[in-house]
């Protein structure tokens, strides 16, 4: 009896040893992949805050630092470039005899191929395509601008279309698909670039992550076909709170413009005064973003006072959407009278000489009336004088103490 006891006494304090043996192994266990997981998790973390740090900025370097912008011919390149509302032409004639014209002055032509409502002015085949749409087998505008871009080609003209965006008209994902399939189409026909406007529409509230993603979507369907760009409307630029938005959408687009086309009425002079103060304003700008400056001024006058400040101020990176012959472009600023100084009289230095007889001079008799004093009374030559007197007659001649009318022995 006392051995059956011994022995499960034994037994139990073996259990326990085995337990506490385990649990420790245990523990031990989840304390090290605890340890390891833990470890692996603020690595990632580490890295996160690292990578994010690397590409934050502090507020005052974001608005002075130059952005990362891609190095492409479209992003440094200076250019001259005018431009062709196909709208407005029905011929084919008519165009290549403008782009004819365009090419003795401009080395770009710029080709709109929206309307006012920003609708394409051809039916796209490719854009049919992917809609599984069938395409119409003729097609005059399209014939038309197919044309156009091989007149400008036989020109060596550099051809950049304007398009409106479909970002913020269609779902995000939905509007780089179309775009960037409308863009590649025009890459095959011989665009080099695509100008794109009407991407930002509140100026005051920029959604420029959104813009570079849409960019870059376009781009990885055109897989580099074309350079696309960016209109920025001037009012972006002049408010510096859209400083880090410009920064990021010029850093995903390859090339970047800013819309100074004049809607108000002005006079000349005012719009040359006003451009002049926006250009000074957004010099640092410029020499960041290397900005091509868009103009679609409809008042002649008006626009010539604009190109004329762009060149006072050594802008000749210059777009107009209309075909503008350069003679044309006549501004001079308003002459501003200059205030002439009073002259204050002059001294009269001249020596004023008394008049002088020749004593030498012959002198006629001189009259009776200065011989007497009463000019109606006739004095004879010998007229008795009394002696005390001696009058003198004239600065030449004189009466002698005889009466007589005598010469001066001098």
């Amino acid at each position: 009896m006392r051995h059956y006891r011994r022995s499960y006494s034994g037994s139990t304090r073996f259990k326990k040893i085995m337990f506490r043996i385990l649990f420790v192994i245990l523990a031990a266990a989840v304390i090290t992949f605890s340890s390891i997981f833990l470890g692996h998790y603020l690595t990632i973390k580490v890295a996160e805050a690292e990578a994010a740090l690397n590409t934050s900025e502090p507020a005052s370097e974001q608005i002075t630092s130059r952005p990362k912008l891609p190095e492409n011919s479209s992003s440094s390149r200076e250019l001259s470039a005018a431009g062709l509302e196909l709208r407005n032409y029905r011929t084919e004639d008519a165009v290549v005899t403008a782009i004819n014209t365009l090419a003795e002055h401009y080395d770009t032509l710029l080709v709109c191929l929206s309307d006012a409502d920003g609708d394409l002015l051809y039916t796209s085949p490719a854009l049919c395509d992917m809609m599984r749409i069938t395409a119409p087998e003729e097609d005059a505008e399209l014939s038309l601008i197919r044309s156009a871009l091989t007149a400008a080609k036989s020109k060596n003209l550099y051809l950049c279309a304007v398009m409106d965006s479909s970002f913020g008209i269609l779902e995000r994902g939905q509007d780089e698909q179309v775009d960037g399939t409308l863009y590649a189409e025009l890459a095959s026909f011989g665009v080099d670039e695509i100008l794109i406007k009407n991407a930002i529409i509140d100026t005051e509230n920029v959604p420029a992550d959104e813009i570079a993603a849409y960019l870059a979507g376009c781009e990885e369907i055109t897989n580099g076909a074309c350079q696309l760009g960016i209109l920025f409307p001037d009012d972006v630029f002049l408010n510096f709170s859209n400083a880090r938005g410009i920064q990021i959408i010029a850093s995903a687009a390859d090339f970047t413009g800013i819309d100074m086309t004049c809607y108000s009425s002005v006079t000349p002079d005012e719009m040359y005064e006003q451009m002049t103060r926006d250009i000074t304003s957004l010099y640092g700008s410029f020499s960041i973003y290397n900005m091509r400056v868009v103009l679609s001024t409809a008042d002649p006058d008006l626009l010539a006072a604009q190109a004329q400040a762009l060149r006072d101020s050594d802008i000749s990176n210059v777009c107009f959407t209309e075909a503008i012959d350069p003679a044309t472009l006549n501004y001079s600023s308003r002459p501003v009278p200059e205030e002439t100084p009073e002259e204050e009289p002059k001294e009269d230095t001249a020596v004023k000489v008394e008049p002088q007889t020749n004593p030498y001079a012959y002198t006629s008799e001189p009259e009776d009336s200065e011989l007497t004093d009463d000019p109606g009374t006739e004095e004879p030559v010998g007229t008795d004088l009394p002696q005390e007197e001696t009058p003198s007659v004239g600065d030449s001649w004189y009466i002698d103490e005889n009466g007589n009318l005598v010469r001066p022995w001098y």
